[in-house]
């Protein structure tokens, strides 16, 4: 199952978190519409103007994780921006490069960032 099946089969929680990884993708999307993709998380955090909606709020949340070297003609299927905690029902909350937002389990999100990373490190040579 790719990840983009993977993400439209799993349940849409809609939790403070999920809103406030909205938030997240809300700044992601902008600055790629107006910059381009940032090439760090401390670097979106700056445009942004502060860090509170990169961190998921669950008890067990984590800070989100953001894959940079990527770019706009790259898969829209690899992750962009992911939580690596299985906090929402033993789902992690992903941000695809197309713009998808969904929930994956910790197998799924292994194999979809498994496939990002290939692609990132091919894109290098």
């Amino acid at each position: 199952m790719s990840t983009s099946e993977s993400i439209r089969s799993v349940k849409k929680n809609p939790t403070q978190g999920a809103a406030r990884f909205g938030g997240t993708i809300i700044n992601v999307v902008t600055a790629i519409s107006n910059d381009g993709l940032p090439a760090s998380l401390d670097e979106l955090r700056r445009w942004s103007g502060g860090s509170e909606l990169y961190r998921c709020p669950a008890p067990d949340g984590a800070e989100y994780v953001y894959i940079p070297g990527q770019s706009n003609d790259m898969p829209a299927s690899n992750i962009l921006v992911y939580e690596p905690n299985a906090v929402h029902d033993g789902h992690c909350s992903v941000l695809l490069l197309g713009g998808a937002i969904g929930l994956l389990t910790p197998e799924q999100l292994d194999q979809a960032l498994a496939q990002t990373e290939a692609e990132v490190r091919s894109r290098r040579r």
